[in-house]
């Protein structure tokens, strides 16, 4: 699940950040991606694997998700305002389900690895390696992590 949660908010930063950039169409294809990243969260939280027509499978087991992509797709609002709607709800959505899609990383965390250099080298998360730093800020900004600066013996 970690390894979708961190794609989810991946998408959702980058296309937060392109839609605060006014570049509409590659926010919203970044934002259909958080959200198809959303779904495939929503089915393994539903106890499912994410099959091919996973959009499917979230009509059926959460509708409030499907009713966000549907509302990306056929709203009668402008791009710019379906996009601006969507972050909201997806930043909402995104708090909504952090404990569960980081249940994975919380618990290296508390086997007592604390480092990000730690956490780099730990096989356990390399198939989400790469969005770590984005991860660990994530769970800082909302209080599900603490962080502590640590002296190192390195000068400079």
């Amino acid at each position: 699940m970690t390894i979708q949660f961190t794609k989810l908010i991946r998408r959702f930063e980058e296309g937060k950040a392109l839609f605060e950039n006014d570049l509409l169409l590659d926010a919203y294809s970044n934002m259909m991606h958080a959200l198809h990243h959303l779904a495939r969260l929503s089915v393994i939280r539903f106890g499912y694997y994410p099959e091919m027509n996973v959009w499917e499978q979230v009509r059926h087991i959460d509708p409030q998700t499907f009713r966000l992509y549907q509302e990306l797709l056929n709203s009668e609002e402008t791009l710019k305002k379906r996009i601006e709607l969507l972050i909201i709800a997806t930043d909402f959505a995104i708090h909504s389900v952090t404990e569960v899609g980081t249940q994975h990383f919380l618990s290296i965390v508390a086997s007592g690895i604390s480092t990000l250099s730690e956490f780099m080298k730990n096989e356990e998360v390399k198939d989400y390696r790469i969005d770590i730093e984005l991860l660990v800020r994530r769970l800082v900004e909302n209080g599900f992590l603490i962080y502590k600066k640590k002296a190192t013996n390195m000068q400079g």
